[in-house]
């Protein structure tokens, strides 16, 4: 039988992870929710998290390929979907940073 987390252990994880995105310190995020999801692989949430301080930190490849694993979780909000679409339209997706439309720029 799988152990889930306890609830105060997600809730201080959550906790955390939301300081480090309000500091602006992407790569303590990322450790963090790299570190949380060793212990529970399939916190959607935090996967979530992972993907938004990719992007943000401008690890975009990461970032989308991180989304699309968080999005097969059904509790994942619509925001980041949209965050996949303004990544895609922009060409931060794949393995090219940039499209010819950002080159134009």
């Amino acid at each position: 039988m799988e152990k889930r987390p306890s609830t105060m252990n997600r809730s201080r994880t959550f906790e955390t992870l939301s300081a480090g995105f309000s500091k602006g310190d992407y790569d303590a995020v990322i450790k963090g929710a790299e570190k949380a999801l060793r212990s529970n692989a399939k916190d959607g949430c935090v996967k979530a998290m992972l993907a938004a301080a990719y992007i943000r930190s401008g690890k975009f490849v990461e970032g989308v390929a991180a989304a699309e694993e968080a999005l097969k979780d059904s509790g994942i909000p619509a925001t980041l979907q949209s965050d996949l679409k303004y990544m895609k339209a922009y060409g931060f997706y794949g393995d090219h940073q940039y499209d010819e439309g950002l080159k134009s720029l």
